[in-house]
Formats: C-alpha cells, structure tokens, sequence
C-alpha cells in the first residue's frame, strides 16, 4: 500500500506547527503496514521582485549534480525544511519515502496558465520553463509509488521541451503586454533535470510538450 500526498499547504507562520504534525504522522505510518509513501513537493519561485504561487523547481541541468535548493521567501523555505524533515525520518526511521518535485502543472481545464499570464508578462519573453501535463503528474505518481527500492530518491518531474514566456503569452492569447524585454535572466533558474526519473522509472511524458497538449485538445 502507498500514500501519496501534497506539501502545498506547509507554509510560516505555522510551519513548525505543520512539520509536529507531519512528524506525527508519519510515526503512525511507521507502526502501520503502510509500505511506501510519496510525498509531492511543490516549491514557489521567486526573485527580488516577484513571488509566484505556481510549482517550480529550480536546478541546473549542465551539472551532474541539481543545485540544492536555496529558497529565499517562507513560502519556498517551508518545502524545504519539510522536506529535509521527511528524508531525516527515512534516514532514521526507516520510513518508505519518495519525494516527488513538480513544475508548472496544467491540463484538463486547469486554470493555473490563465492566472499566470498577468505575471508572465513581468519576466524575459525568452525566458524558458518546464511544465508537466496532469496525466504525465499521474503517471510519474504511479510510477513512485510502485516501482521498488528506491525509497529515500527525489525525481524532478518535467516535458521534453520547457516553453519560453513568449511563445506562452501567444498560444494563450494573453492581452499582457511584455513589460521586460531588457531584463536580465538565468536561462537555466526554471529547466528542471529529468535524467533520474526517465533513467530509473522509464518515465515518458505523454505530453512532451504543451504544443502535443494542445494540438490533443488536451488542454
């Protein structure tokens, strides 16, 4: 049996409160015959002018090895230490743990690209970032959760081909004018590394991008 569920909720000030509480429990879960848990970690990104309210992680796919994340905001900081709270009780306790980190989920209706038009508009049009259809969620769900001895991983989940701000605002018919063309930006700071979860769970996106989402009315 497996338990998948969603840190999104863990934010200050009642961080310490939520992380007791998860500590309790998943002490229950020890002394249960629940074998395997998935946890989804869903962190904010954020810089020195904006904070936004959507799934992202940031790491750097030139180097073998993601940058550890290094939150600035409570928001972000909450996923982190929840998350470093659930590796330490693997660690020490044995537990069955699988952490699965999301990009920009959308699909199926999900109004989450319309909301975020008004601030997409605030960063570098050639700005790039990974997105993940629900049905690619749901299968790299699955896939954590019953594939075998690989308690205590972390698999990035993301499509094959991370979308620039541009070419977003368009398909989407955004009336948000690009307000940051001269910005600086990291090219790298919203592509995820999906070596480990195509390697080690033969993850396969169904959408591998949001041109194939759209083209299946899947959108």
């Amino acid at each position: 049996m497996a338990i998948v569920y969603d840190l999104n909720i863990m934010q200050r000030p009642s961080l310490a409160k939520q992380l007791a509480g998860l500590h309790k429990f998943v002490n229950k879960l020890l002394k249960s015959r629940i074998i395997r848990e998935v946890c989804v970690i869903r962190t904010k990104a954020c810089n020195d002018d904006l904070c936004l309210g959507f799934p992202i992680l940031i790491v750097r796919v030139r180097q073998k090895k993601p940058h550890p994340p290094r939150p600035a905001f409570p928001y972000p900081q909450s996923k982190v230490e929840a998350e470093e709270a659930l590796l330490q009780l693997h660690r020490e306790q044995g537990l069955g743990l699988r952490i699965v980190r999301l990009p920009f989920v959308y699909g199926d209706g999900d109004p989450h690209i319309a909301e975020f038009m008004p601030f997409a508009s605030k960063w570098h049009p050639a700005k790039r970032m990974h997105m993940a259809h629900h049905a690619d969620v749901s299968q790299a769900l699955l896939l954590a959760a019953s594939t075998p001895g690989i308690d205590g991983r972390i698999y990035n989940v993301g499509d094959d081909a991370p979308i620039s701000v541009a070419e977003l605002l368009q398909l989407n018919n955004s009336d948000s004018e690009i307000s940051s063309e001269e910005q600086d930006f990291d090219p790298w700071d919203m592509v995820v590394d999906t070596t480990r979860i195509r390697n080690e769970l033969n993850y396969r996106p169904i959408f591998p991008s949001f041109y194939t989402a759209r083209d299946a009315g899947a959108l």
